[in-house]
């Protein structure tokens, strides 16, 4: 009986890898497109499977190194940290612009919240294209349930969930595409607040401060209209 469980799970494990690493992209696409189909609940986009969509129930907060191992950061030198920002302070954000906005460089304003050790553990990061089109980013650091995404309150009638559009070895990260009224709205606003869900413990918010937000997003669109 055990001989047989054994087989049972290596036939499995080989399907799982052929499924992954053999079967072109289109008919994995396909299949899971199926699965999708069959399996009711909230599916969200993930890199490491090239854009596929995956149900959020299904993935785990948890990243392997090469040798299948649970990943922490003791254990791996190749863990991709958020970026800390630099440039001009305008309040409680960080402006950076070129003196010229090209295709290959935009205006940013941001901010971020660091942990008890100095590294980066929440960003937001605003950014304005020379055509004047806003978009955004949020970073939050790993440990935290995949499937929840952010939960930014921001203004809005009711707090906006984003979800991750992908995450690497230290960070997960959300984007999006910022409404002309949206951008007006974070303009007016006194507080914001971005809930994350930790994998263990209570849910964690971080604060936003608004002071110099809409001088800084000004800021940006007098930049984006000299280009």
């Amino acid at each position: 009986m055990r001989f047989l469980f054994l087989i049972i799970i290596i036939a499995c494990l080989v399907s799982a890898f052929v499924a992954v690493f053999v079967v072109p992209a289109e008919d994995r696409r396909a299949l899971v497109a199926v699965i999708r189909d069959q399996i009711p609940g909230e599916w969200i986009p993930v890199d490491w499977l090239s854009g596929d969509w995956l149900p959020a129930d299904l993935l785990t907060p948890v990243t392997l190194d090469p040798g299948g191992q649970p990943m922490t950061p003791a254990a791996s030198d190749a863990i991709e940290r958020i970026q800390a920002t630099s440039g001009e302070a305008i309040g409680d954000w960080i402006y950076d612009c070129p003196a010229t906005l090209t295709d290959g460089r935009d205006c940013t304003l941001s901010q971020q919240v660091s942990d008890a050790d100095g590294a980066v553990a929440f960003s937001w990061v605003i950014s304005i294209d020379p055509m004047g089109r806003f978009s955004a980013k949020w970073q939050v650091a790993t440990g935290i349930m995949v499937n929840r995404g952010i939960v930014l309150d921001a203004g809005t009638p009711q707090p906006i969930r984003l979800p991750y559009a992908f995450c690497v070895s230290g960070y997960c990260e959300a984007s999006a595409n910022l409404a002309e009224d949206f951008v007006t709205t974070l303009s007016t606003i006194t507080g914001a607040t971005a809930t994350v869900q930790p994998v263990e413990g209570q849910a964690l918010f971080y604060v936003i401060s608004t002071r110099g937000l809409a001088d800084g997003l000004r800021t940006m669109r007098a930049a984006a209209a000299r280009s």
